[in-house]
């Protein structure tokens, strides 16, 4: 696992996005909108 202090200083080093979901830390059952949504919007982003 990554800490989130690391990730956060190696994601501004490349310019990317990332989003804070309060969730258990499987994000993807405990959250799966917020989750399809983030999927979602960077699907958007990319056309």
């Amino acid at each position: 696992m990554i800490q989130p202090a690391q990730q956060l200083e190696m994601a501004k080093k490349i310019g990317a996005h990332l989003v804070h979901v309060n969730s258990s830390h499987v994000p993807q059952q405990s959250q799966p909108a917020k989750v399809a949504e983030v999927i979602l919007d960077a699907v958007r982003q990319s056309k």
